[in-house]
C-alpha cells in the first residue's frame, strides 16, 4: 500500500477518534471539568483537516490533504500531550495558572508551524523538512516534544517504580512509549529523511499509551493520594472514635480544608423541628483558625433543607449566577464565588450539613468547579461526620445508662464468655449495697464468685437455672438468697438475658439484673398471712349465714353444699371442652364457690309459713317466695357496706340476684334473658334446679338422675343457656353426688317451680 495512503488511513482514524471525544464531551459522558481545555484544541484540528479537505476537493490535490492532515496532527499530538503533562504536574506548578498560559502559547506556536511549514507536495515520497534548516519553527516545536516527554519521565519513574508491583501495567505503558519516543527523535534528526514519514503515527501512540500512564498517575498520585491521606488522618483520630464530637468535627474540618485548599469548611448540625442550623466548628484557611460561628435561622429557607433531604450533594461552581440557592447565599459573605455542602444523615434523618466554602482569589477569580473526586471526598467527610454523631449519641447514652444502673434500687452486671468459664466485664454501683462488693471488687472474676455468693441452700437451684437459660438462649428469672460479705443474708430477684451470641452460636455476652426484694419478700409472707385470715374469716361468715339459711329450711338441708359440688364440676367441663374459658378466666375459683353458698340468702327473710308449706304454694304465695332473690340481694349490700373488700361479695350479689333468670326472659326478678344473664347465673340456674329435682321437696318426690337430666334437656333453649346444656350433658355423669338420698314423697305437680 502506498505510504500516504497509509498516512491518509491513519489520519482519518485519529480525525474519527477526535469526533468520538467531542460527542462523548458534548454528550456529558467526560465528567473531569478540565477536559474543557481540551475541547478548543479539538475544534481547531479538526476545523484545519476540514478546511484542507474543503480546499483538496476543488483542487483535486489529494496528496495535499494528506500531507496537510499530517502536519495538522503532528502539532495536534504534542499539544494533547502536554495537557496531560500539566494536569499532571499542577500541584507542583501551581494551580491552574501554568495550563491557562499555555493555553495561549501553545495554540500560536502551533499556528505559526502550520504557517511556515514546507509543502514539498513534489517530493512527497520523502520529507526534509525538519533538517537543514528548513521550519525553523517546525524543529523548536520537536525540541518542545522532546523536552516535555523527558520532563514527563522523569516525574513517571518514581510513581512507576512505587507501583508497578500493585499495577504493572504502569511498567509496560511506560517502557511501551519509549519506543516510539526513539524513533521519532532518530527520524526527526537524520540527514538524509526515511521514505515513510512516520511522525504522526509514533507521536499518536505515545501520546495515548502516556495519556494513560500520566492520567492515572495524576488522579492517583496527587489529589486522590491527597485526599486518601486527609482521610486516613480523620480515622486515627482517637476523637472520631471516642464520640467527642467538638473534637472530631474540628479534625475534619482542618483536614477537609486543607486537602480541598478550600476557604473554609463549616460543618452544621441542623434541628427540622426548628430549622436552626447551629455550628459545631469551622476551620479557616487562611487564619488556620478554629472558630465557632453564631447560630443560622432556615425558617426561610426550606427549598435548601428539602434539597439537603432529597439530594446527595449541593455544588454550586458560581455563586454569581442568577437564581442559584439566593435564600442562602447571604449568609456565606459577599466574596463567595463557589460552595459544596454534603449533607449528613444519621439513620436515615438530616441531622446536619458539612459546608465548603471557596472565596474569590487569584486562583479562582469568579468560580470553582467542583471534581468528581472532590465531591467523593466531601462526602466522605459527611460520613464521618455522621460516624462521629453517632458515636457522640452513644456516648451520652451509654452515660446516660451507666448513670441510671448507678440510681436503681439493685445491681446490674455484664459477663463476657471467656471460655471456659464467664467473666464479670461491668458491675454497677449498686454491687455495694447489695453484696457489700465494690464493683472493682467484682469486675475481672469469674461467675464462680458470683455463684459463691449464693445461700448454699438455693445454690443447686440457681446454677440448673443458669445452665438452662445458657443452653436454650432464653431469659433467666429467678429468686434466691445471697450472703453478704458480712454474713448477712438477703433474698433477691435476678433476670438475666443473652446480648451478644459468638461466631459458633454459643453466648458471648450475658446481661443481668440483680433486686433486694427482702423487705418485699417479708411484706408478702404478712400479707399472704394476714389474707389467709382474712378469707378464713370471710369463709366463716359465708358459712355461718349459708347455715343459718339451711337451719330455717332443713328439708332443703345440704342443698347449699350440693349446688357448690355441682358448679365445680360444671366449671371444670367447660375448662376441658373450651366453652367460655376467656370469661371463667378472670374468676377467683374459691371466692366464687364460697360465694355460690349464698345464692338463697334471701330466704331469711321469708315467712316460715311459706317457706315451710308441706304443699303447693299459691299465686299469692309463689309472688312472696319470688322476693328472696332481690332480698338476697339487699341482706349482702347490707353486708358489704361493712366490709372493705370490693370482691368479696360481688359473686354472691350476682348469684343471688340472678340464678332463676331464664334465658327466653321469662324468669324473676329481672325477666333478663340471653347473654344479659350474667355466666354465673346461668351455671348456678342449672346446679339449682338439678338439685332441686334430684331432691325432695313437700311438693314433689326426688327424681332420679336420668329423669332430671331429661327435663334439663328439655329445657334448653326457653329455661336454660344451650351451650351450657351442651356441657352438662357431655359431663352429666360428673353430677353424681354420692351423698345420703332422702325418702321419695310426693310427685311434682305440673306448674310448680324446683328450686
Amino acid at each position: 500500500m502506498n505510504s500516504e495512503l497509509m498516512m491518509f488511513f491513519v489520519s482519518t482514524v485519529v480525525a474519527g477518534i477526535i469526533c468520538y471525544l467531542l460527542i462523548q464531551f458534548r454528550a456529558g459522558y467526560i465528567h473531569d471539568k478540565r477536559m474543557k481545555t481540551f475541547f478548543p484544541l479539538c475544534l481547531v484540528t479538526l476545523f484545519w483537516v476540514l478546511l484542507n479537505a474543503a480546499v483538496t476537493v476543488v483542487n483535486r490535490d489529494y496528496f495535499a490533504f494528506v500531507y496537510a492532515t499530517k502536519v495538522a496532527f503532528t502539532c495536534f499530538v504534542p499539544w494533547l500531550l502536554l495537557w496531560f503533562i500539566f494536569n499532571f504536574t499542577e500541584s507542583k506548578l501551581g494551580r491552574y495558572r501554568l495550563i491557562r498560559y499555555l493555553t495561549v502559547i501553545l495554540p500560536a506556536i502551533d499556528i505559526l508551524v502550520l504557517i511556515t511549514s514546507p509543502l514539498h507536495m513534489q517530493y512527497f515520497t520523502t520529507f526534509d523538512y525538519p533538517v537543514l534548516g528548513k521550519g525553523i519553527l517546525f524543529n523548536i516545536h520537536y525540541l518542545l516534544i522532546s523536552f516535555a516527554c523527558m520532563w514527563a519521565y522523569a516525574l513517571l519513574i518514581p510513581y512507576i517504580i512505587k507501583n508497578f508491583l500493585r499495577n504493572p501495567l504502569l511498567l509496560i505503558t511506560g517502557f511501551g512509549t519509549i519506543v516510539p519516543f526513539i524513533l521519532n527523535i532518530l527520524y526527526s534528526f537524520h540527514p538524509t529523511g526515511y521514505a515513510f514519514d512516520i511522525t504522526p503515527l509514533t507521536v499518536f501512540f505515545t501520546v495515548v499509551l502516556f495519556a494513560y500512564l500520566s492520567y492515572a498517575s495524576r488522579t492517583s498520585h496527587s489529589e486522590q493520594a491527597i485526599f486518601a491521606d486527609a482521610l486516613a488522618q480523620i480515622t486515627q483520630s482517637p476523637a472520631l472514635s471516642a464520640g467527642v464530637l467538638e473534637d472530631a468535627a474540628k479534625i475534619i474540618a482542618r483536614q477537609g480544608c486543607i486537602a480541598l485548599e478550600a476557604s473554609r469548611v463549616g460543618i452544621w448540625s441542623i434541628s427540622e423541628e426548628d430549622a436552626i442550623c447551629r455550628n459545631i466548628t469551622t476551620f479557616d484557611l487562611a487564619s488556620n483558625r478554629v472558630t465557632v460561628q453564631p447560630d443560622l435561622d432556615l425558617s426561610g429557607s426550606r427549598d435548601y433543607i428539602r434539597l439537603l433531604k432529597t439530594k446527595r450533594q449541593i455544588a454550586v461552581d458560581n455563586a454569581a449566577l442568577p437564581n442559584v440557592l439566593t435564600d442562602i447565599l447571604g449568609d456565606y459573605g459577599p466574596n463567595i464565588c463557589a460552595m459544596l455542602d454534603s449533607p449528613m444523615r444519621v439513620e436515615g434523618k438530616l441531622a446536619g450539613v458539612v459546608c465548603i466554602e471557596q472565596d474569590r482569589s487569584p486562583a479562582f477569580p469568579k468560580k470553582r468547579e467542583w471534581t468528581s473526586a472532590e465531591k467523593d471526598f466531601v462526602s466522605s467527610l459527611s460520613d464521618f461526620m455522621a460516624v462521629a454523631r453517632t458515636s457522640a449519641d452513644r456516648r451520652k447514652l451509654a452515660a446516660h445508662t451507666v448513670d441510671m444502673m448507678d440510681n436503681l434500687p439493685g445491681m446490674v452486671y455484664q459477663c463476657a464468655n471467656d471460655a471456659p468459664d464467664f467473666t464479670i466485664t461491668f458491675a454497677s454501683q449498686g454491687s455495694t449495697a447489695l453484696t457489700g462488693y465494690t464493683p472493682d471488687q467484682l469486675v475481672g472474676s469469674g461467675m464462680e464468685k458470683l455463684f459463691g455468693l449464693v445461700h448454699p441452700d438455693d445454690a443447686e437451684a440457681v446454677r440448673r437455672e443458669h445452665a438452662e437459660a445458657l443452653e436454650k438462649g432464653l431469659p433467666k428469672e429467678i429468686v434466691f438468697r445471697i450472703l453478704t460479705q458480712d454474713g448477712g443474708e438477703k433474698w433477691v430477684w435476678e433476670r438475666g438475658r443473652i446480648v451478644d451470641m459468638a461466631a459458633d452460636g454459643t453466648p458471648g455476652l450475658l446481661e443481668c439484673f440483680c433486686m433486694d426484694i427482702t423487705e418485699k419478700r417479708y411484706l408478702e409472707k404478712e400479707i399472704d398471712q394476714k389474707a389467709a385470715i382474712v378469707f378464713e374469716l370471710q369463709t366463716t361468715v359465708l358459712q355461718t349465714i349459708s347455715e343459718l339459711v339451711e337451719y330455717r329450711d332443713d328439708i332443703t338441708g345440704g342443698h347449699v353444699e350440693r349446688t357448690r359440688f355441682f358448679l365445680e364440676r360444671f366449671v371444670d367441663c367447660m375448662k376441658a371442652q373450651g366453652v367460655y374459658t376467656n370469661m371463667i378466666a378472670g374468676w377467683d375459683m374459691d371466692l366464687f364457690l364460697l360465694s355460690s353458698q349464698l345464692h338463697d340468702v334471701g330466704k331469711i327473710a321469708i315467712r316460715d309459713g311459706i317457706l315451710m308449706k308441706p304443699g303447693k304454694l299459691t299465686a299469692e304465695e309463689f309472688e312472696q317466695m319470688k322476693k328472696h332473690t332481690t332480698l338476697g340481694m339487699e341482706i349482702i349490700d347490707k353486708i358489704d357496706k361493712r366490709t372493705t373488700s370490693t370482691t368479696f361479695l360481688d359473686y354472691a350479689r350476682i348469684l343471688a340476684g340472678t340464678h332463676h333468670e331464664r334465658w327466653d326472659g321469662a324468669g324473676y326478678p329481672s325477666g333478663i334473658s340471653g347473654t344479659d344473664i350474667p355466666l354465673m347465673g346461668r351455671l348456678m340456674a342449672i346446679a339449682d334446679v338439678y338439685d332441686a329435682l334430684i331432691n325432695v321437696r313437700p311438693y314433689k318426690r326426688a327424681f332420679s338422675h336420668e329423669e332430671a337430666v331429661k327435663i334439663i334437656r328439655e329445657g334448653s333453649g326457653t329455661q336454660f343457656d344451650p351451650t351450657l346444656v351442651g356441657v352438662f350433658l357431655s359431663c352429666e355423669k360428673q353430677f353424681l353426688y354420692t351423698g345420703k338420698a332422702q325418702p321419695p314423697s310426693h310427685d311434682l305437680a305440673a306448674g310448680d317451680s324446683v328450686s
